[in-house]
């Protein structure tokens, strides 16, 4: 009788402790995962099935897509040692006879609305096209007609330094232009760089500053 009672007991022993086992499996299969449930996400969980607020994105896939560029700020510096002074006066021949006055440096500023497009895709490729009057040049008390500026390139684009900074890498001259990003939504920005290295024919390769305002 006492070996029957015994073995009932392990018997009575093992099932509660097997009901146990399930019972703390049960409440780890259903135990919620917090962390960042968003496949787009830079830090996505594929464990969470709790969203905890957490994720963080980059502006790299919002930034993709067609840009118009309804509106350019320009300051341009021209070092005029480096400038074919033939290349000037098919420009515009005034600028070479006030060449005594003006010195080694031309520069000049203003703004336009319309010039152009900026396409980037999700893949990192962009082209952009930026075509533009200058306006009129003042030197002294004289002013010289302003004259045409094609600034298109090509290559690969990049988002980094948190979010704050794109940067074009011209595949063609192999110049890098970087550009502060001011503002940003869904359909707007306003991007900024300064000394922003072009390679312009006549000009060869020169630093220009300037603030685009985008619009899908």
């Amino acid at each position: 009788m006492k070996k029957i009672n015994l073995f009932l007991l392990i018997l009575l022993t093992l099932s509660n402790s097997c009901k146990k086992d399930k019972s703390d499996n049960d409440i780890n299969e259903f135990e919620e995962i917090a962390g960042c449930t968003d496949e787009n996400a830079n830090n996505f969980n594929s464990l969470a099935t709790l969203d905890d607020g957490s994720c963080e994105f980059s502006l790299f896939n919002q930034f993709s897509g067609n840009w118009n560029i309804v509106s350019l700020e320009y300051q341009i510096n021209i070092d005029l040692n480096n400038v074919n002074l033939e290349s000037l006066e098919e420009i515009n021949p005034l600028i070479t006879n006030f060449l005594p006055f003006i010195g080694n440096n031309l520069s000049f500023d203003g703004t336009a609305d319309n010039v152009g497009s900026l396409n980037l895709n999700n893949l990192g490729y962009y082209e952009s096209e930026i075509s533009f009057n200058t306006e009129p040049i003042n030197i002294l008390s004289f002013e010289i007609p302003g004259f045409p500026l094609n600034l298109t390139s090509n290559g690969n684009w990049e988002i980094s330094n948190n979010n704050e900074i794109i940067t074009l890498n011209d595949s063609n001259s192999g110049l890098e232009q970087t550009f502060n990003i001011i503002s940003f939504s869904d359909n707007f920005a306003l991007i900024r760089g300064n000394n922003i290295p072009f390679d312009i024919g006549q000009f060869g390769n020169f630093g220009i500053s300037l603030e685009l305002t985008l619009i899908k």
